[in-house]
């Protein structure tokens, strides 16, 4: 049995009295205008999308999301839902409509400028603006409202995604008593000491533990919030496995790795255009022998600036490979509009040119820098093309550009290179670690990775697959789903305006 069909028989026994409504930001289906001025559907690439897609057709439910597309509005009923998958629709999409300002204050503002940097200690200043909270509150509230009139009173799995809705679970919470709240937080949380800074750090941990459930990727993270919650709350107590219980509710603080689809990568990478499409990159962007890859979005824990001064110093120390080696990095615009991914942006394109001033000649060029996002066929292509994959993030949650590399490799081929910073450090104990402030760590790693024999490339690249096979992102929602529904509908007491005093709770 597939992977989709054991989840689809999952939900089936486990969901067939119950609600089932995700909330995001990012929205599963996206309607756009062509240039024609047709409309078209598309479906961003995401894992996140992958694993929660068919738990939704499987139990015909609700997705809750920002409409982003232009042409979004042009295909929803008066209710502002629409039928989806467009070809064979199995659940609805409820699309909420933020202003201009509210994505700049709640989105760019709060949760990018605020929420991320002060999560990642990438070392990004956070910017705490007060206008930004309350666009952050206001839009929290809103969805807060939109989920209540999915859900009512009626018994509800509600599973929020991420740092966008730090306040909702608690919101829904108090509006939806016999709903069950899950929360998976997508990316790291932050020590007690680093999340003193921010100045509402009270309400965001308070409106987490509105939660029933609150996932996040590993251990490390669950004991960072679980002590953050008793240093601010200080009657809230923590039993043996994680759990947080105040007065009469409870919040589960458990760790679920995410995870790949594996089957289908693997497919792709298996595949004849796969193998077509590898040539024609290797002619296209000119590859030599040896061939690096990095594939990331353009942003600042990624540390692609510190890969690319590795790669110059493994050019340095080991000259034999100059001439012989390309370095093929995918960099993802991101974020565009916020000054500190612009400067990163001009970062990394003067860093490509230098490296290929200095170390270029004959018409080599060993940094091949592609500022753009790829379809998964070609990262695909890419991934099977490189001898390794360099995943040099300064802090991650997770990173599933390492999975991807290991899922895609069918042939047991290529190694994987990663930092001790990300969450798939712990998890993917065969690949190279590496410390990406450690320039010459890193430019020597590169060198074992090229000279590692087969046998060893193979015995490590075949441990990561099949730990990948297991542990895949289905496996990764049944976990989730399953710790949910056995958390029960245990009452939220007080009323939206009881935030505790510190000393009273």
């Amino acid at each position: 049995m597939s992977n989709r069909n054991q989840i689809e028989q999952f939900i089936r026994s486990t969901l067939s009295n119950c609600r089932f409504v995700v909330v995001s930001n990012r929205e599963p289906y996206v309607h756009r205008y062509t240039d024609s001025g047709e409309i078209e559907c598309s479906r961003p690439t995401s894992g996140m999308v992958s694993a929660l897609d068919p738990v939704l057709k499987a139990s015909s439910g609700i997705w809750i999301a920002h409409g982003s597309g232009n042409a979004d509005r042009a295909v929803v009923d008066r209710s502002g839902c629409v039928p989806v998958p467009p070809k064979n629709p199995q659940y609805l999409l409820k699309r909420v409509w933020l202003s201009p300002e509210q994505v700049e204050s709640y989105y760019q503002g709060f949760s990018n400028q605020a929420l991320w940097p002060l999560c990642h200690q990438a070392y990004t200043r956070p910017r705490f603006d007060r206008h930004h909270w309350r666009n952050y509150q206001q839009v929290n509230e809103l969805f807060a409202k939109e989920v209540h009139h999915a859900v009512g009173n009626s018994r509800a799995l509600v599973f929020v995604q991420d740092y966008h809705f730090a306040l909702l679970p608690r919101l829904v919470k108090q509006r939806c008593p016999q709903a069950v709240v899950a929360h998976f937080w997508h990316i790291p949380w932050p020590s007690p000491e680093s999340l003193q800074i921010c100045p509402w750090q009270r309400e965001i941990v308070w409106g987490l533990l509105g939660s029933d459930l609150l996932g996040f990727h590993i251990p490390q993270y669950c004991r960072n919030f679980t002590a953050a919650a008793r240093h601010l709350f200080p009657r809230i107590k923590a039993d043996q496995r994680n759990t947080l219980l105040g007065g009469e509710h409870s919040t589960k603080v458990r760790a679920f790795p995410i995870s790949v689809d594996f089957e289908e990568i693997d497919r792709l990478a298996a595949s004849a255009e796969t193998s077509r499409r590898m040539e024609e990159l290797r002619r296209s962007l000119k590859l030599s022998k040896w061939v690096g890859l990095g594939i990331d979005r353009l942003d600042y824990i990624k540390g692609i600036p510190e890969r690319l001064q590795a790669v110059a110093h493994f050019l340095e120390l080991y000259p034999q490979y100059q001439g012989q080696f390309s370095f093929v990095q995918v960099a993802v615009p991101s974020r565009t509009e916020i000054p500190d991914y612009q400067q990163l942006s001009e970062t990394v394109a003067s860093l490509a040119k230098e490296i290929n001033a200095r170390f270029g000649k004959d018409g080599w060029e060993p940094v091949k820098l592609i500022s753009a996002s790829l379809p998964m066929a070609e990262i695909t292509a890419l991934y099977r093309l490189a001898d390794f994959c360099l995943v040099s993030s300064l802090h991650d949650g997770m990173n599933l550009v390492a999975k991807e590399f290991a899922a895609a490799r069918c042939d047991n081929q290529g190694v994987l290179l990663l930092s001790r910073f990300t969450g798939a450090a712990g998890l993917l104990r065969d690949a190279l670690a590496i410390n990406p402030f450690d320039t010459e760590e890193s430019a020597r790693q590169i060198r074992r990775a090229l000279e590692m024999s087969p046998t060893e490339v193979r015995y490590r690249m075949r441990r990561m697959r099949s730990q990948l096979r297991r542990r895949n992102i289905f496996q990764w929602m049944v976990d989730l789903l399953a710790a949910s529904v056995e958390c029960g509908t245990a009452p939220l007491g007080g009323t939206e305006e009881s935030f505790p005093a510190a000393a009273a709770f």
